[in-house]
């Protein structure tokens, strides 16, 4: 099975992206701490588009090569890939029979993003690469 990805140097404009998002909603705060109350659509269309290209930052880092491209490193994010499918499943099971529980796609991004993270860099680091 091959996987397409795409070359390393997206990792360093994905985690660009990714991390642009924190950082001005960070600024945005600092600035105007106040003012979200005068305009909600502008402030709420702003945030929403710094969020999706935040989420846009983590596909990319995900879909790029690691600097040193083996069948391990694809074994191993395959394996991370299908445990994280596994455990979401888990949870969106879990969530039905909890009557009051609310959850978000951006949580629920966010969850499978810090799962993938785990898994992936854990098996990584147990083979020393």
């Amino acid at each position: 099975m091959k996987i397409q990805v795409l070359p390393n140097i997206f990792k360093k404009i994905g985690l660009c992206l990714f991390l642009f998002g924190p950082i001005s909603h960070a600024i945005w705060g600092l600035a105007f701490p106040f003012h979200d109350n005068e305009n909600p659509e502008i402030t709420s269309f702003w945030r929403a588009a710094i969020d999706t290209l935040s989420l846009l930052g983590v596909i990319v880092f995900f879909l790029s090569k690691e600097k040193i491209e083996d069948e391990l490193v694809k074994q191993i994010r395959l394996e991370a890939m299908s445990k994280t499918f596994v455990i979401m499943g888990f949870y969106l099971i879990l969530t039905q029979f909890i009557p009051d529980y609310k959850t978000t796609p951006s949580y629920m991004f966010t969850l499978q993003t810090a799962f993938f993270f785990a898994i992936y860099y854990s098996k990584k680091r147990s083979f020393d690469l």
